[in-house]
């Protein structure tokens, strides 16, 4: 992925005509409003357990990820998660979607995830994205 960022900062000072082939990117990115390839992902991962909760998905992909049915307990917690996370060990496993999913899923803002239409729940997060930046 670092490689790959690293060929898309090259492409966006390219597209600017930066003088200066160290430039710094980050305004470049605001100034085109793209997303880095790490964002993509997020984006990316986020949408598939977007499609998910709201049974957008093939069948095929329904036994991926779980619910967390166990948010109506007697304990009062600061933050449940909405699915379940599965255990790993190692760092590629940490990388599957039923890891990372739910946990990109975690750290998006409740009134995003709280969107009905998929087309706004992606330009929302998309701009809120953006606005990190």
């Amino acid at each position: 992925m670092n490689k790959l960022l690293v060929l898309q900062k090259r492409a966006v000072r390219i597209v600017d005509t930066a003088n200066y082939y160290r430039c710094h990117t980050d305004p470049l990115y605001i100034k085109f409003k793209l997303l880095k390839v790490f964002d993509v992902y997020f984006l990316s991962c986020s949408l598939f357990v977007y499609k998910f909760k709201f049974n957008l998905l093939p069948k095929v992909c329904s036994s991926l990820l779980t619910l967390n049915f166990e948010n109506n307990m007697t304990y009062n917690f600061r933050h449940v998660s909405n699915f379940n996370i599965p255990s790993y060990r190692t760092s590629l496993r940490e990388k599957c979607i039923q890891i990372r999913g739910p946990k990109y899923w975690d750290s998006i803002a409740d009134d995003i995830k709280s969107i009905d239409l998929l087309s706004s729940f992606k330009h929302s997060l998309r701009n809120s994205i953006i606005d990190k930046y």
